[in-house]
C-alpha cells in the first residue's frame, strides 16, 4: 500500500532514534523501491545503529543500475560519515562497476575513508578481476600504490604468488619510502625462495640505493639462518644504512658464529658502524672480546669511548679486575 509506505517514510524524520529504526526496518522488509532514496539519507545519520539498519535495508532494495549509481554519487559527498556507509554498502553489494571508485578513494585524505575503501575493494575483487589492482601498483598516487599492494597479499594463493610476489619486489625501489615499507613487511610475511634469490641478486647487482637498502631491511624481517648468511657479506658494505642494518638484524637473529667479523667492525672508520658493533658484542655477552673494547677506551670519540664502557660493564661488571 503505497500510503502505508508513505506513512513510514515519515516516520524516518522522527526524533526518536527507535521509532526512526523500527522505520527503517520495516520498509526493508516491504521493499518498496520508492524508499531507497530516503533510506540513502540514513547513511549520514549520527547514530551507528541507525545507519547499520539503513545498511540492511538498502542491501534487498539495490538491484538496478540507477539505485547504484545514486550509491555511488555517494562516494564523492562531502559528509564523511556518508561517504563510508556508502562504500561499506557497495562492498556488501559486490559491485563490480563501484571498483575504479572504491580504487580512487583509496587516495582520499581521510584514514577512515582509506580502509573502508579497501575492506570493500576485498570484499568485491575476485581472482578474475585482480587487473585492475595489478595495474594500480602503477598509480601516480603512493597512497593507492600502497592499499593495492596490501589488497595484492590478501589475495594470494598457489596460482597467484609468484605473480604477485614479483609485483611487490618491484616496489621496493618505490620512490615513496611508505610504499616501499608496505612491500617490505608484505614480503617478509610470504614463505617462498624466490624472494631470497630476487634480493641477493638485487644487492650485488643493483645500483640503486632504495632497492638495495629496501632488501637488507626485507633480510633483517624474514630472520632466518639464511638470511644471516647473506647479511653477513653486507656488514662491511659502502653504505652506511646497509651496514648499520645488517648488524642489527645479525643481532636479533642471535647467531654468533661469525664474531670475528663483528669485532674487526671495531676498526670501521665510521663511528656509528663501530658503535652498532659494540651495542652488538655487548649483547654477545662474550668475555672474548673485552680486550678489543678495552682498546677503545682510548679512541678519540666520545660516544665510542663511552659504548666500550657502558659494552665492557654490561659483559662483565667486573672486567677491570681482568685485566
Amino acid at each position: 500500500d503505497p500510503n502505508t509506505v508513505k506513512a513510514i517514510i515519515e516516520e524516518l524524520n522522527n526524533k526518536s532514534s527507535k521509532v526512526k529504526q523500527e522505520a527503517i526496518k520495516a520498509l526493508g522488509r516491504i521493499g518498496n523501491k520508492a524508499a531507497t532514496v530516503h533510506l540513502l539519507k540514513e547513511l549520514k545519520d549520527k547514530d551507528d545503529l541507525t545507519r547499520n539498519y539503513a545498511i540492511d535495508a538498502l542491501k534487498s532494495l539495490m538491484k538496478d543500475a540507477s539505485s547504484i549509481k545514486r550509491l555511488q554519487n555517494l562516494l564523492n559527498s562531502r559528509n564523511i560519515i556518508e561517504r563510508i556507509e556508502a562504500i561499506k554498502l557497495i562492498g556488501k553489494l559486490g559491485d563490480t562497476t563501484s571498483l575504479e571508485s572504491l580504487i580512487n578513494s583509496l587516495n582520499s585524505n581521510n584514514s577512515k575513508v582509506r580502509y573502508a575503501s579497501y575492506k570493500a575493494i576485498l570484499k568485491i575483487v575476485k581472482q578474475e578481476n585482480l587487473d585492475c589492482i595489478f595495474e594500480n601498483l602503477n598509480s601516480s598516487e603512493w597512497q593507492i600504490r600502497k592499499w593495492s599492494a596490501k589488497i595484492l597479499y590478501k589475495k594470494l594463493n598457489k596460482e597467484n604468488e609468484e605473480e604477485i610476489i614479483h609485483h611487490l619486489l618491484n616496489l621496493l625501489e618505490d620512490k615513496k619510502s611508505n610504499v616501499r615499507r608496505t612491500a617490505i613487511n608484505l614480503l617478509s610475511k610470504i614463505e617462498n625462495s624466490l624472494i631470497l634469490e630476487h634480493i641477493n641478486k638485487k644487492l650485488k647487482n643493483s645500483s640503486n640505493w632504495k632497492m638495495r637498502r629496501s632488501c637488507i631491511n626485507l633480510l633483517s624481517k624474514i630472520n632466518s639462518q639464511k638470511t644471516l648468511r647473506m647479511l653477513i657479506e653486507y656488514i662491511d658494505d659502502e653504505d652506511f644504512f646497509i651496514q648499520n642494518w645488517a648488524l642489527k638484524a645479525i643481532g636479533k637473529i642471535e647467531d654468533f658464529e661469525h664474531i670475528s667479523l663483528i669485532i674487526d667492525l671495531l676498526n670501521n672508520k665510521d663511528e656509528r658502524i663501530k658503535i652498532a658493533a659494540i651495542k652488538l658484542l655487548a649483547k654477545v655477552g662474550d668475555k672474548r672480546v673485552i680486550s678489543s673494547l678495552v682498546e677503545l677506551l682510548g679512541d678519540t670519540n666520545w660516544e665510542v669511548r663511552k659504548a666500550a664502557e657502558n659494552a665492557l660493564y654490561e659483559i662483565n661488571p667486573y672486567w677491570l679486575a681482568s685485566l
